[in-house]
């Protein structure tokens, strides 16, 4: 019985490290302008002993989630690719940055500087739920030197 008991412990403290907290930092969600995607930007963190797969992302101030990365083509170029998942290392980190893996979000229901609910799904059956400010992005012509413009309350 003393064998069994101890077994049973040794499972649940096994299974319980095995299903350590996930936690995000630095998370922000950059809208887009006019009809483009916002973007999320983040570090997720896993202090399990055993890796996992980002799956799924969903959010109700969101139409649809999409995980992408950066590849580069033959050619040289860099171009944005939809994927399935994302490897998230055990005792590891997955960094969600411009240029390398990040989440599309379109049909933003808000507005610049709401704070938004967010769910992450991993493969292993974890999930992550989290909160984002969100930062509208600068406009920019690329054909001009940055100016600084008058900040009109009519617009």
């Amino acid at each position: 019985m003393r064998l069994f008991f101890a077994s049973a412990v040794l499972a649940m403290l096994s299974l319980g490290s095995a299903q350590a907290e996930l936690s995000v930092a630095k998370a922000q969600v950059k809208l887009g302008i006019g009809q483009r995607p916002a973007v999320l930007h983040g570090v997720v963190t896993n202090p399990s002993p055993t890796a996992t797969r980002l799956i799924a992302a969903s959010s109700q101030a969101f139409e649809r989630i999409e995980l992408h990365t950066h590849i580069t083509s033959r050619d040289g170029n860099m171009r944005m690719q939809a994927v399935d998942s994302f490897a998230l290392p055990a005792k590891g980190k997955l960094a969600l940055k411009p240029g390398g893996h990040h989440l599309m979000l379109f049909g933003f229901s808000g507005t610049a500087g709401d704070k938004v609910s967010l769910r992450l799904s991993f493969a292993d059956g974890r999930t992550l739920e989290f909160e984002a400010p969100t930062k509208a992005r600068a406009r920019r012509d690329s054909h001009a030197a940055p100016q600084k413009r008058p900040n009109h309350a009519h617009r």
